[in-house]
């Protein structure tokens, strides 16, 4: 399981066995837990809330969703490195 970044005390990953899902990120505070949150990441870069099942208040949701926009080519690229494979991406 790829821990990609630290973001203000939280952790972004992904889980090795979802590379049949659309590219997405999980984000748990201190270290990946089962229980954590999930962002989509668009093909044009953008950001989707998934499910916030870790409980992130609405303010660092805000601040995630922008982290992880800025940083999305490099989560697409990892994606493709480490399930070797052309990403699919989530449709609204």
């Amino acid at each position: 399981m790829p821990n990609l970044f630290r973001f203000r005390g939280y952790c972004l990953y992904f889980w090795s066995n979802e590379g049949t899902e659309p590219v997405h990120v999980h984000v748990a505070l201190g270290r990946p837990q089962e229980v954590s949150t999930k962002f989509w990441i668009l093909s044009d870069g953008s950001v989707v809330l998934a499910k916030n099942g870790a409980g992130i208040g609405s303010r660092t949701i805000k601040q995630l969703e922008a982290f992880i926009c800025k940083n999305s080519a490099a989560i697409i690229d990892a994606w493709r490195l480490h399930y070797s494979t052309n990403p699919t991406f989530y449709d609204r």
